[in-house]
């Protein structure tokens, strides 16, 4: 595994963000981006995780913006 991999801290950070509502909006996806992004690239496991969280919204439940943001970056980082 990666040293560097920030895979649990975008496990825990997605907890309260489905929390509150049970989707995520985009400031909270670039959030876990950020979180993925911070050694400069998004790892397997990074990926993963990430791949997990999208997995968990609804296109009908998610905010326009959110929803086309998480296409992008599932499209830019393959996951």
């Amino acid at each position: 595994m990666n040293e560097t991999s920030s895979w649990m801290d975008l496990a825990v950070a997605c907890i309260p963000m489905f929390a509150n509502d049970g989707t995520l909006d985009e400031s909270e996806v670039e959030v876990l981006l950020g979180i993925a992004l911070r050694d400069g690239i998004v790892d397997a496991d990074e990926r993963r995780v990430l791949s997990r969280i999208f997995d968990r919204v609804e296109e009908r439940d998610t905010p326009a913006g959110a929803w086309t943001r998480i296409l992008e970056i599932r499209s830019q980082y393959s996951i």
